[in-house]
């Protein structure tokens, strides 16, 4: 047993996580344990060909080609043949489990946990040799882990504007990690305290390749956190302490939600829930109401109009009337109920780019009224359908399928985790995945399950990557802080994708670049850059020589991050042929004038950021590493667009950790995320419109003091 003498929060909390893994999960927990595990991996492999996972592939073979790390074995992807790095298969498999919005979720917080942990667990056993019961056991761990941390923080933190499920994820993240790569309860908060400056998650991103990208992001920040760790590297003192991390994501932390849960039976793992319906979780109950209405009318045609009664969240979360795309039908509850009455059904098929762009589903999404009441409970709703006749068919739905009150069954869960994997896998591939998850508590390795979850033959070509329209949003009906073509995003766009900055810009660039080389290669970077020296890969990719030189620079010259975004590219462009020297240098200091620029004017902007407990400077140089990025793969408009969004959600750098370890571990990360942002992007990568000035935006999470939130 760990010292129960341990008093901060974080020392607490870790010591309970220890204690729990060396001890045999409760029956019930275990269950639950196995029952999130084989949903994850269904929905993980049912989004294994989309082209999101697409772009993340391409996007590491224009790095360095696919696979191994040298000295790390190569990870595949469940449903692909391919083997990746660990942190790029974590990224890929979180991702894809994320995607369709077809995950577990916790109604309490609305976090989904299985995404993250079961993507660190199976990029990590290879290398860490775990047997079956503790890979279980981490997956376990690194789910309860997201969902104390999210209950101590709800349900304030998600209302402000942030995606609990990146931000916690991450810290599960690093526990399912820690706990395979052998750290003890010191060593587990060293990987807290790493996390808590690699959080991700806007709700800006809903609606976008963003929102699961923030499931992925967290499993690879989350190993890189726990791998930091286990080299001895810490960062700010007490992570979850009223110092730390929580005490920045809602002004109101309720620290027994955190320490005080029973560990010996009635974990929040028990409490998932898994969803029938690919798509938030708010409109199941609306789903359920328009599908039992579709059974008693005689055709879509007779409805006039459809009054819905339903929880405030619903407008709020997927208030988007007339969605582009299939992923912006993930967020709109009208396209929910026009599929239940217009299909009878709502899978997969109906949140497609043709379901959602169909001529009759238009016409029936604008016949209905959104009328939210407080007092209508999150898991019911009641649709009220007109009729030519003159009468009116009203279903009530007191709780939704998939809610704690009516919960999939055994055979449901088979059955909707056969619908997603059987494309992939073949016939009886849920009766498989069914049978290695079972027997994990004896399997020696993950051999079984990865046989299972690998397909006989390579993915198709992807089809092209859709492009979202613009005008209508997510939180449709609400103010904006700009347009497409207006607004703070729009003036980055078009300074990135511009023409030759001045030259007394281009000169004072040069000047940066010389004393970034300098200090970079001084040799006086710290214990964080030896550390991030001992786990990089051998053969660095650009975004390896990014994260360690804008770590080791980060002290001496300013917006160290753009500059060493723009070395890194420059020379790896270099070195691949597609310039010659002297053009990269000079591309070069075209990115960093660029990248500057942008990081001034975000900066001036964010100016009650710190107040909040934010790093200004973290967030702004993220934005100016990713201008930077895109000026010199010379993305174009969208791309652009896309690369900015991608660095925006992920710019939530905490003040405390400046001037720490954590703080050359954050410069570092900004420059890092950058490079990846910018190739993701080039790779057809999708991501907010607004990510800078949008309602849920950049501007509006950091820069304002918790006090303000609403």
């Amino acid at each position: 047993m760990t010292d129960k003498a341990v008093s901060s929060p974080s020392a607490r909390f870790c010591a309970q996580i220890v204690d729990a893994a060396e001890a045999p999960l409760p029956e019930p927990v275990a269950v639950a344990a196995r029952r999130s595990l084989l949903n994850v991996l269904g929905t993980a492999v049912g989004a294994a060909r989309s082209a999101a996972v697409e772009a993340i592939i391409a996007a590491a073979a224009s790095g360095q080609a696919p696979g191994a790390e040298p000295g790390r074995p190569g990870v595949p992807v469940p449903g692909r043949t391919e083997t990746l790095s660990p942190y790029q298969s974590a990224l890929a498999a979180g991702t894809a489990a994320h995607l369709d919005d077809f995950d577990d979720t916790h109604l309490a917080t609305v976090i989904h946990p299985g995404a993250a942990a079961m993507a660190t667990v199976l990029a990590l056993e290879p290398e860490t040799g775990a047997g079956g019961a503790r890979c279980l056991t981490a997956f376990a761990l690194g789910c309860e882990a997201q969902l104390r941390i999210g209950n101590a923080v709800s349900p304030e933190h998600y209302d402000r504007g942030w995606h609990i499920t990146g931000t916690c994820g991450v810290f599960g993240a690093a526990v399912a990690a820690g706990l395979l790569l052998g750290l003890d309860a010191k060593g587990l908060e060293r990987a807290l305290s790493l996390a808590s400056v690699m959080m991700v998650g806007h709700r800006e991103a809903f609606g976008s390749m963003g929102k699961p990208f923030h499931a992925g992001k967290a499993a690879a920040n989350g190993i890189l956190a726990a791998r930091l760790a286990a080299e001895g590297l810490s960062g700010i003192t007490d992570p979850l302490g009223p110092d730390g991390a929580l005490s920045v994501l809602a002004s109101e932390v309720k620290w027994p939600e955190l320490l005080d849960g029973p560990w010996g039976g009635g974990w929040e793992l028990e409490r998932n829930a898994f969803k029938p319906y690919p798509c938030g979780i708010v409109a199941h109950p609306l789903i359920d109401a328009a599908i039992e209405a579709s059974r008693r009318l005689a055709g879509p045609e007779e409805i006039t109009a459809v009054s819905v009664t339903c929880n405030p969240l619903v407008p709020e979360l997927m208030g988007r009337r007339q969605p582009g795309d299939g992923l912006q039908a993930r967020f709109s509850s009208y396209h929910a109920v026009a599929s239940g009455l217009l299909d009878g059904e709502a899978g997969l098929a109906q949140f497609s780019d043709e379901r959602a762009t169909a001529p009759d589903a238009a016409r029936l999404r604008g016949l209905i009224t959104l009328h939210p009441t407080p007092e209508c409970p999150r898991d019911s709703a009641i649709i009220a359908v007109e009729r030519g006749t003159g009468d009116t068919l009203t279903v009530e739905v007191k709780h939704a399928r998939g809610s704690l009150e009516r919960p999939l069954t055994g055979e449901e869960l088979l059955a909707k985790v056969g619908r997603l994997a059987s494309p992939v896998l073949g016939d009886g591939a849920a009766e498989a995945l069914r049978g290695a998850v079972d027997a994990l508590g004896d399997a020696p390795d993950l051999a079984v399950l990865r046989a299972v979850l690998t397909p006989s033959a390579p993915a198709p070509v992807p089809v092209p990557v859709p492009v979202s329209v613009p005008g209508d949003r997510v939180n449709a009906g609400e103010s904006e802080r700009g347009t497409d073509d207006e607004g703070f995003t729009a003036e980055i766009v078009k300074l990135v994708t511009g023409g030759e900055p001045p030259a007394a810009a281009l000169e004072k660039a040069a000047a940066r670049l010389e004393t970034f080389t300098r200090v970079r290669e001084s040799g006086e970077g710290g214990e964080a850059v030896r550390a991030l020296r001992r786990i990089a890969p051998p053969s660095a990719p650009p975004e390896w020589e990014a994260f360690t030189g804008a770590a080791a620079a980060c002290r001496s010259p300013e917006q160290a991050a753009v500059c060493a975004v723009a070395a890194a590219l420059a020379a790896h462009q270099a070195v691949a042929g597609a310039q010659g020297a002297a053009t990269a240098t000079a591309t070069a200091e075209d990115a960093v004038a660029i990248g500057c620029d942008a990081a001034d004017r975000v900066l001036a902007r964010l100016t009650s950021a710190r107040e909040a407990g934010w790093s200004a400077t973290t967030a702004a140089t993220l934005i100016g590493a990713g201008a930077a990025a895109a000026r010199l793969l010379r993305l174009p408009g969208e791309q652009a667009r896309n690369a900015l969004g991608l660095c925006a959600t992920q710019a939530a750098g905490l003040a405390g950790a400046e001037g720490t370890g954590a703080g050359a571990v954050q410069a570092g990360k900004a420059a890092f995320d950058a490079v990846e942002a910018a190739l993701l992007a080039r790779a057809g990568f999708t991501a907010a419109r607004l990510p800078l000035e949008g309602r849920r935006g950049l501007f509006a999470l950091l820069d304002r003091p918790p006090s303000s939130a609403g």
